[in-house]
């Protein structure tokens, strides 16, 4: 959400929405005090672009309040444990959990999942990066040198929580997590970095498929213990390049360069097939021009 602060102060503010499953689809509210400019002559409102509680969303707020506030990038990540779900919230160092039924509503804060809210490891976290398994401490660490680093949420076949730390470390928090609590590292090198994205288990459950930050290689790691790593490049970033013709006010359209980028990707049943949604940016930088599935057979 994208809300004002006194004067011209602007800020970013996540929140946690659900919706029936039949809810009736929304209707555009007519808001016209967007942030963006739509341009000139342009027919376009904003019924979603700004504050809270947007008209007509049909949904129930099942978080807000104890989530930080911040300009650039607000809580993003996820995942539904039980009948809590649990937001990561980077900006004040811990995972808050809230009720599935919405009773915490738009003022509860939720309890402390993970880490020690208001209080960091600073850049490198509490332990080692890799092997082997070693107490992780009671903290997280706050990624403000990691441009764009989050904490990212994921959970095993068997329901363990796993969350990787802003590249310190990968902690497992088992199935109850509990804040402020002494849990081990679950070491995860993917190779070139210990950065990575969007983890996800093979059906296996022995290989996991995660997108290494820098390279934008995908590598399917083999499990070793209670660690993961001397995997495999399973998706190349050269097989996602291209070209894509893209509108321009100013130019005839032409072919651009573009460079696919894996938002999120899922095996199915088998493991014989991954789905990926991939995003499309300018190969100079951009932000996503356009996404697509993309099925590759394994």
């Amino acid at each position: 959400m994208d809300i004002k602060e006194g004067g011209s102060q602007r800020s970013q503010l996540a929140e946690v929405v659900a919706f029936a499953a039949d809810a009736v689809p929304a209707a555009d509210a007519q808001m016209t005090s967007c942030r963006l400019y739509p341009g000139i002559g342009v027919n376009q409102t904003c019924a979603c672009e700004q504050g809270l509680d947007p008209k007509a969303l049909n949904g129930k707020v099942i978080a807000r309040a104890g989530l930080e506030h911040d300009a650039i990038l607000p809580a993003v990540t996820m995942i539904v444990l039980g009948d809590e779900v649990l937001v990561g919230d980077q900006n004040n160092y811990c995972v808050r959990a809230f009720p599935l039924d919405g009773s915490a509503g738009t003022t509860g804060k939720g309890r402390d999942a993970a880490g020690t809210c208001g209080k960091s490891c600073d850049s490198q976290g509490c332990a080692s990066i890799g092997s082997p398994p070693v107490a992780a401490g009671k903290r997280l660490g706050d990624g403000f040198y990691g441009n764009g680093l989050r904490y990212e949420l994921f959970k095993t076949p068997d329901g363990r929580v796993l969350l990787q730390d802003m590249n310190t470390e990968t902690i497992d928090y088992g199935t109850n997590p509990q804040g402020r609590t002494q849990y081990r590292t679950v070491p995860i090198e993917p190779g070139p970095s210990s950065v990575y994205h969007v983890p996800t288990f093979h059906p296996s459950g022995d290989k996991l498929l995660v997108l290494e930050s820098f390279s934008l290689n995908g590598y399917l790691l083999e499990r070793s213990g209670a660690a993961f790593g001397s995997g495999q490049k399973l998706i190349a970033k050269e097989d996602l390049q291209g070209f894509e013709t893209l509108p321009d006010n100013y130019f005839k359209p032409h072919p651009t360069d573009v460079q696919g980028v894996p938002l999120q990707w899922a095996f199915n049943a088998n493991g014989t097939k991954l789905l990926a949604l991939i995003g499309f940016a300018l190969k100079t930088g951009s932000e996503f021009e356009d996404h697509a599935f993309v099925e590759f057979d394994l």
